[in-house]
């Protein structure tokens, strides 16, 4: 807008005229014209690893103004395009992780702004106040190839409060943005408040029937004249929307028993269900995947027993959409990868690997339309690797977002670090 407003000056000084607003609205419209420059970026012959068609060898890919508009073999760049030369390099879609706290923590859990406790039910509480958008943590994500993160609360009590999906690069909060509430997180752990197993149950189950007995007072309500009070109220309208299977139920379970009191409450008041961690899930495969229960697993790591490492490729050997996760900062967001190279060591066929941290989160989250693929139409959210990137040596070169550069490894002496 400054620079209509400047055009407009210059042509006023020049011709010392004064403009009636029916020219002034001409000028605007060709101005706005003029300015409207389409953005290009063409990568150059990389071996394209799709998530939906396959691999793609010494394959270029071309993107305006942040959207993929083809994928072929030797495009004409056009002019004034960035070009990206992607020769004997590895190019795969921004990696996806749906559970993340960054943007919301300090240097430890001690200095966290992700945990609600004035009650055990916060549902009025949305993490997207808490974050900030400036912190370190989004640049050390685009250093590990992680475009798109799903920041939750914590799981300090049994119902945390609202997630918020965002990408991991933007000028504002609200240009990261994908969406703002993605679904609601509860904590069904014995480390949750109330403190027992049998505290959380009874607790979840009678405020999800005065749920249930509020939006019948809300419908009541709304067929009636509307004589009455108004009964609505912006808390358990919230709670309302996972009640009405307008947001998902993200439930934070460890244990087998956690897992099927989660599945058990679900069935009982007909909640959309995606489970996270799930660490025993090997446990109760069957009990997840004839449900069709969407898991958020992990973060594998060297604490947890052996069978447990397994229980992503059971996973999703039995048809079970799973996608792999940080907890960041449990695991640094930068480390998403080695969530898969070690779901990879422990049966995971390397192909749905790969869509663990891609596809899959992308469908579950519902942006699949957007993000998780490489393909016409998408977002150009992309990641250059000198090598396999379930190779534990290999280095991200690149990292786009929206089709801009974000990211780009650092040289040293005017070379790149190798």
């Amino acid at each position: 807008m400054k620079y209509k407003r400047l055009l407009f000056e210059i042509i006023s000084k020049r011709l010392k005229l004064r403009f009636s607003p029916v020219i002034l609205l001409m000028i605007f419209l060709l101005s706005s014209n003029l300015l409207a420059v389409d953005m290009f970026v063409l990568i150059r012959g990389g071996k394209i690893l799709t998530m939906t068609k396959g691999i793609l060898l010494n394959t270029d890919i071309l993107i305006k103004n942040g959207k993929i508009i083809e994928i072929a073999d030797k495009i004409k760049k056009p002019e004034g395009a960035i070009f990206i030369n992607a020769t004997d390099k590895i190019v795969m879609p921004g990696m996806i992780d749906l559970h993340s706290h960054i943007g919301t923590m300090g240097a430890s859990w001690k200095d966290q702004d992700c945990n609600e406790q004035s009650g055990p039910s916060t549902p009025q509480v949305s993490i997207a106040d808490s974050i900030n958008p400036y912190h370190e943590d989004f640049k050390n994500a685009l250093s590990g190839g992680v475009t798109t993160v799903l920041i939750s609360p914590g799981s300090g009590n049994v119902i945390g409060g609202k997630d918020v999906l965002l990408k991991c690069y933007g000028t504002s909060l609200e240009k990261m943005i994908i969406k703002r509430e993605s679904g609601m997180k509860f904590g069904i752990y014995n480390k949750a408040y109330p403190s027992t197993m049998m505290g959380i149950n009874a607790f979840l189950r009678e405020t999800l029937k005065k749920t249930q007995e509020y939006a019948n007072a809300v419908k009541a309500w709304e067929d009636s004249s509307k004589n009455s009070p108004d009964p609505r109220n912006s808390t358990m309208e919230d709670l309302s929307k996972v009640f009405r299977g307008e947001l998902v139920a993200r439930m934070h379970v460890e244990s087998a028993r956690e897992i099927m009191t989660a599945i058990h409450i679900a069935q009982e008041f007909n909640l959309k269900l995606e489970l996270i961690h799930a660490i025993d899930a090997y446990k109760v495969i069957d009990e997840i995947s004839q449900r069709h229960i969407p898991v958020l697993y992990g973060p594998l790591h060297p604490a947890m027993g052996t069978d447990s490492y397994k229980s992503p490729a059971l996973l999703d050997q039995a048809g079970v959409k799973v996608c792999l996760v940080t907890d960041s900062p449990v695991y640094p967001e930068k480390h998403l990868r080695y969530q898969a190279i070690f779901a990879a060591k422990y049966g995971m066929k390397k192909e749905n690997v790969l869509k663990a941290v891609t596809l899959n989160p992308a469908e579950i989250v519902g942006v699949v339309d957007r993000l998780g693929s490489i393909e016409i139409g998408k977002d150009a959210d992309l990641v250059i690797w000198d090598n396999d990137p379930l190779d534990i040596r290999s280095k991200v070169e690149k990292v786009l977002v929206n089709g801009e550069i974000c990211y780009e490894k650092p040289l040293i002496n005017n070379r790149q670090i190798r």
